[in-house]
């Protein structure tokens, strides 16, 4: 019960933190926008009147730069609290070494997975209000594809969330639980970090999946390759989403396409980690690790 207790409590420690410093980097942003609004307003009285308005919409015109800005610090005090936790990034994130050979179907099966759940979330009879919803939610990320932007989707989110969620909240709640409650837990918790419902049942998932990822390699390092490619396949699609005809039968087939070749990447990845499987325990102060490729159960001292 100790452990439980300890693990649920770090758990919602990190993301908790997390969420305050979201919230203080869009707060000084505020403030900052103001100010020199603000100092405008001065020239120019007439923008005084509308200066709530002018800092609501600069800050979502800069979403991405603040979410940057917000990961890096998250970043840096996650590292400060493993640091003085005297365990290296390694041993408290699972950063292990995974060889190339084991590790590509993660790419193949992040852009699958993307477009399975684009054309899952097509297909459902869906109320026009929740998809505005979902648009309006969406529509945080730009009108146009910027630099900015694709760093903070296809870089910057796989490397915070999968730091937060898989590597320190999954890990804490598995101090205490079973793995599969852990699982869970953060897959909820990654969702409903997103907001809108429909975003919230996809990211849910994908939640799921990224942590079966982790559980499976016993690594973050394919879990932040497959955020990275199914993010990514966001962008690297467009051309070809451009050239194919809107057709009912075309996107089918590619909903079919993607759920089999998703599948059969899933069966590879089972496959190649098979020797690395490992029986979780649950006594306090047990863990285990892998090191290239090569299984190893190591107790760490309480």
């Amino acid at each position: 019960m100790k452990n439980f207790f300890k693990g649920a409590g770090a758990a919602i420690g990190y993301f908790v933190l997390y969420f305050v410093i979201n919230l203080l980097v869009i707060f000084i942003g505020g403030i900052y926008f103001g100010i020199k609004e603000g100092l405008r307003g001065i020239q120019a009285p007439g923008l005084s009147k509308a200066l709530p308005q002018i800092i609501e919409t600069l800050l979502y015109d800069n979403a991405m730069l603040l979410n940057i800005i917000a990961a890096a610090i998250s970043l840096f005090v996650f590292w400060l609290i493993i640091l003085l936790s005297k365990k290296s990034l390694k041993e408290r994130l699972d950063l292990n070494y995974v060889s190339f050979n084991s590790i590509w179907p993660v790419l193949i099966l992040g852009v699958t997975t993307n477009i399975f759940i684009s054309y899952f979330i097509k297909f459902l009879p869906i109320p026009q209000t929740l998809v505005q919803e979902y648009d309006k939610a969406v529509s945080v990320l730009g009108d146009e594809i910027t630099l900015v932007q694709v760093i903070s989707v296809v870089v910057v989110a796989p490397v915070l969330e999968e730091v937060l969620y898989r590597g320190l909240i999954m890990k804490s709640l598995q101090r205490g639980m079973p793995a599969v409650i852990a699982l869970i837990i953060q897959a909820l918790l990654f969702g409903l970090m997103h907001g809108q419902l429909l975003w919230i049942c996809y990211a849910t998932f994908l939640g799921i999946l990224l942590a079966v990822i982790k559980l499976r390699y016993q690594s973050l390092y394919p879990c932040i390759l497959l955020h990275l490619s199914f993010n990514a396949a966001n962008y690297i699609l467009i051309p070809f989403y451009y050239k194919i005809a809107d057709n009912i039968y075309i996107d089918i087939l590619l909903f079919i396409t993607s759920f089999i070749i998703s599948v059969f990447m899933v069966k590879i990845i089972f496959r190649k980690t098979i020797r690395n499987r490992v029986l979780y325990k649950t006594e306090p102060g047990y863990s285990s690790q892998y090191a290239g490729g090569e299984t190893k159960d190591v107790h760490f001292d309480k």
